[in-house]
């Protein structure tokens, strides 16, 4: 059932079958899914006992607003903000004046909306609906990558509301609000990516590059340098075409979840191979990776440039944010040069910002969630976070992937219904092995089997 909250944004309500004692908010990334949509996923980790509610941020959604006002504006926007920066000597340049247009497009049609759409006021509309509820007037919150910026900002702007709060994938607030770049974000990329190969041949049955039986990084050096053929060279695969940027955003997607690299590994052969490029194309549409921007990708725009404090006023200034991108990720860097370079030349001013160090004492301790080789969200943040949150702990997932949903574990099943049922931290230092390894086929199905069946031996 869907409601509508004072500020016309929709949200929705799982029930439990059992009485609940309270209800649970969560908040997800923007490139995973509607928080809406994956709400259901949050069930089994949660003790059974809250009924579980999520809505989608401002500009999500069913409240996603355009800066362009007709469709070619937007189309030669999305054109020339969809490559890389490392595509050709002269992209950094057309990424750069991409921004400008975005910046200018949204001062200029959608000034007062752009205004009201930063992490704040998603964080005044989560305490909304926490009064809304009418329980205890205590905040249950799961926040997921982007979700973490959002728990940052809730827990430093309402303190005294915070029952309990999960922060899994953790972004690091600093950089997101203060800085030109989230350097600190691709930190583990490359090691996740080096993983696809390097775990190639743990199950060659489920990875179609186990067949040129060579070493992890012989196969890593492959795709580079095929990468760096099709840069001058594109595929043409029918009505397709396959560029360096088309392959590096592919790419970048196989890092959220190690379950698809089967299918990306496959995907790389038939590539390479040209053995079939009708089904390349398949996997492609199939995968959504052909799908066209929409609307609602502006929200990423608008909601980080709403929060960003950081300018740049010239090409020229924000040139050392760009080569340190690069440099921290050979995989990602160059990927959200566009973003960043929006970012750098807004112009809207934010109508409430916030002025935080993130020392923060909750009024219960929190909980931070991180995978040992997260190509989003690394380690080391949710360590610097967790440092700065009085009496949180910190559960340590040993596996690839971004955020804790991807990584198949009863271990971390029962730490973080512990934490949700009890109060219950993890003891220091805390580690999670898993049973969902890359290309092993483990599911979370399988897990939820294996604890129901480990509990009815123990009855």
């Amino acid at each position: 059932m869907y409601l509508v909250d004072p500020q016309g944004l929709d949200f929705t309500r799982i029930e439990i079958p059992k009485e609940p004692q309270h209800s649970n908010l969560a908040a997800l990334g923007f490139t995973l899914c509607s928080g809406v949509i994956c709400l259901g996923e949050t069930k089994s980790f949660t003790g059974g006992q809250y009924d579980l509610v999520a809505f989608d941020p401002r500009a999500t959604g069913s409240t996603v607003f355009s800066c362009f006002t007709n469709p070619l504006a937007k189309a030669q926007h999305t054109f020339n903000s969809g490559v890389t920066s490392t595509a050709s000597d002269v992209a950094e340049g057309q990424l750069w004046a991409a921004g400008t247009v975005y910046s200018n497009a949204c001062l200029e049609t959608q000034a007062k909306n752009s205004s009201l759409v930063n992490s704040p006021f998603y964080a005044r509309d989560l305490i909304s609906v926490v009064d809304a509820l009418g329980e205890d007037g205590m905040l249950r919150f799961w926040g997921l990558s982007y979700g973490t910026i959002v728990a940052a900002t809730v827990s430093a702007m309402f303190p005294e509301r915070i029952d309990k709060m999960v922060f899994d994938g953790v972004q690091n607030p600093h950089e997101y609000y203060y800085a030109l770049g989230d350097f600190e974000e691709w930190t583990d990329t490359d090691d996740v990516f080096s993983a696809i190969f390097s775990t190639c041949l743990d199950f060659p049955e489920n990875c179609a590059l186990s067949k040129y039986n060579i070493s992890g990084a012989e196969l890593e050096k492959k795709f580079w340098d095929f990468l760096e053929t099709i840069k001058y060279d594109p595929l043409v695969l029918g009505p397709a075409t396959v560029d360096y940027s088309t392959l590096k955003f592919i790419t970048a997607l196989s890092l959220y979840d190690a379950s698809t690299w089967p299918t990306y590994t496959a995907f790389l052969d038939l590539l390479m191979t040209r053995s079939n490029d009708t089904l390349a194309v398949q996997t492609m549409t199939e995968n959504g990776w052909l799908t066209t921007k929409s609307e609602g990708d502006e929200a990423i725009f608008q909601i980080r440039c709403g929060d960003r404090v950081a300018r740049a006023a010239s090409l020229e200034e924000f040139k050392p944010a760009i080569d340190r991108l690069t440099n921290t990720s050979r995989v990602y860097g160059d990927l959200v040069v566009a973003l960043n370079a929006a970012c750098a030349q807004w112009q809207v001013g934010a109508a409430e910002r916030l002025d935080s160090d993130f020392h923060v004492k909750t009024k219960n301790p929190v909980l931070f969630v991180g995978n040992t080789w997260d190509g989003h969200t690394p380690l080391v943040s949710a360590k610097n976070v967790s440092s700065t949150f009085d009496g949180s702990g910190l559960l340590k997932i040993r596996g690839y992937g971004h955020g804790s949903h991807v990584l198949p574990s009863s271990c971390s099943l029962k730490a973080i219904s512990a934490y949700w049922t009890d109060g219950v931290l993890p003891e220091p230092g805390t580690v999670c092995p898993v049973e969902g390894v890359p290309y092993s086929g483990m599911t979370w199905a399988d897990v939820y089997a294996e604890v129901a069946s480990n509990k009815t031996a123990h009855t």
